[in-house]
């Protein structure tokens, strides 16, 4: 939904924006309802997906997440809030280190049963109205992003592409490595690692490695830039970027080679 540049269209000098760009995309972005038309979860067909999925925002525009953290969960109170974007309603009780808390109902939602049976299917629609061979000339279909419910999404990296009028099987085959925590006692420059609890993020309630690069990001183009990307995590004080300061805003990336 958000092109590249280059993308054959017509570059804005302005440098800043507002709140009214955030206003648009979200008027503008094609429904969830119109966008995934049926989920098969765990062997039941369901066809009102909404409650299934969170409306996200990152660097490819507006986009629809399963199982992701709500806001209140995924957030610190430093960040600005936009209407209901990342904002699920579903509490939880889960954190990486430790799993659930207790037997409660699970948030986020788990499988017992491995292979097709204990996953998830999506059904995809979309309109030629809403296809832009300016923007994507090479491929036209949909991303799909596999990650774990902490971390914030990414659009442009670690995807797979889900071409028009095709299925497409992934699989997932997790690699799970347990810290002892009698590791506690040694400094984190000796073993090389965090616990949850011995670091915090500006933004983010979960330290983990992609959103602190992230936040890395946020604060390497502020500091060039003197705004940040309309994705990127950001109090009330922060200017947004505007097209005109997307050059900069790719040399702050290259800075950072990541």
């Amino acid at each position: 939904m958000i092109c590249e540049r280059g993308a054959g269209l017509n570059n804005s000098q302005t440098k800043l924006t507002d709140e009214r760009c955030m206003d648009f995309i979200t008027e503008v972005a094609p429904p969830l309802s119109e966008t995934i038309i049926s989920v098969t979860w765990r062997g039941n067909v369901y066809n009102e997906v909404q409650h299934f999925f969170t409306t996200v925002l990152n660097s490819d525009g507006i986009c629809y997440s399963f199982n992701l953290l709500d806001r209140n969960d995924l957030f610190s109170e430093e960040g600005i809030k936009y209407k209901n974007l990342f904002w699920n309603g579903n509490s939880s009780n889960w954190n990486i280190e430790e799993g659930f808390k207790d037997n409660r109902k699970h948030y986020p939602r788990s499988s017992s049963v491995s292979g097709v049976a204990g996953g998830i299917d999506f059904v995809f629609r979309a309109s030629d109205n809403d296809i832009d061979y300016e923007c994507t000339p090479d491929f036209v279909g949909f991303k799909v992003t596999i990650q774990h419910p902490a971390l914030f999404p990414r659009g442009r990296k670690h995807f797979i592409t889900v071409p028009l009028d095709q299925i497409v099987l992934g699989s997932i085959k997790p690699i799970m490595m347990k810290t002892s925590k009698k590791l506690r006692i040694y400094p984190p420059t000796k073993r090389q690692c965090y616990f949850i609890s011995e670091k915090s993020l500006k933004f983010f309630k979960t330290y983990n490695q992609p959103n602190c690069l992230l936040e890395c990001l946020a604060n390497a183009t502020f500091d060039s830039c003197g705004c940040v990307a309309l994705h990127m995590p950001r109090d009330n004080s922060t200017p947004v970027c505007g097209s005109g300061s997307s050059r900069c805003m790719e040399k702050a990336q290259g800075l950072l080679h990541f």
